[in-house]
């Protein structure tokens, strides 16, 4: 003999709001993340997969932010707004040189700041974000 209690549809349903908040609270933070490995790449000179950008071929300009790549004026780094977008981050810039930067030119070397999307976020990235991820459980566990 079966008893069948009382529906669990109200309870699953109350899961998945949560799973659905939690995934929107993820991705608004891996973005926010994200702004910060464009930044710390920048002042590494390093793209997001550790690799170091190539040298400058003429000395800098004087009175430049201490002849950094790429911030002479910071314009680039600061242009970088990463935002989620469905179930990824997506990387808006209003600065015309980004993407001859990003992926180099006839002229221009690669000086990488933004991950592919083939080969994934890279350690560096993906440690951040692993590190984002675990925070926001444990905050979601002690509540």
């Amino acid at each position: 003999m079966a008893i069948t209690g009382p529906s669990v549809v109200p309870l699953q349903r109350r899961f998945e709001a949560i799973a659905s908040d939690m995934k929107r609270a993820l991705l608004f933070n891996l973005a926010e993340e994200a702004r910060t490995q464009v930044v710390k790449g920048f002042e590494a000179e390093r793209d997001p997969y550790g690799a170091p950008w190539p040298a400058r071929k003429s000395r800098p300009r004087r009175g430049r932010q201490g002849g950094k790549l790429l911030q002479d004026t910071r314009r680039l780094m600061n242009s970088i707004n990463p935002r989620p977008a469905g179930d990824s981050i997506r990387f808006d810039t209003n600065v015309a040189y980004a993407k001859v930067h990003n992926y180099g030119g006839k002229h221009t070397p690669k000086r990488q700041f933004l991950p592919d999307v083939g080969n994934g976020f890279g350690p560096i990235w993906t440690a951040a974000f692993q590190r984002v991820a675990e925070k926001l459980m444990e905050r979601a566990v002690r509540r």
